[in-house]
């Protein structure tokens, strides 16, 4: 209700877009009849952030998401009840 409100305020104060922001989700997906894609930037402030931003961003986090989306449904379902956040990993 009022994710529904503040969309027909939107368009009611004269915009034509409505950003309904990242990650994706199936109730968007309903809504949008576009999608943009999304990129992440990390700027190191230190050695050990330089590290995370080249080991984790760069290799970790998409061998995890390959990982997650090479599993079946149900195996994703009940991983995501496991570790809450799981599916928002973008």
């Amino acid at each position: 209700m009022l994710l529904e409100r503040a969309i027909g305020e939107t368009f009611y104060e004269g915009f034509n877009t409505f950003d309904l922001l990242p990650p994706t989700a199936p109730y968007k997906e309903r809504l949008a009849r576009t999608e943009i894609g999304v990129v992440d930037w990390a700027v190191p402030l230190s050695r050990k952030g330089a590290a995370y931003a080249r080991l984790y961003l760069r290799f970790a986090r998409p061998a995890m998401k390959a990982a997650l989306a090479a599993q079946p449904a149900a195996m994703r379902r009940l991983l995501a009840c496991i570790v809450p956040g799981l599916m928002q990993i973008s």
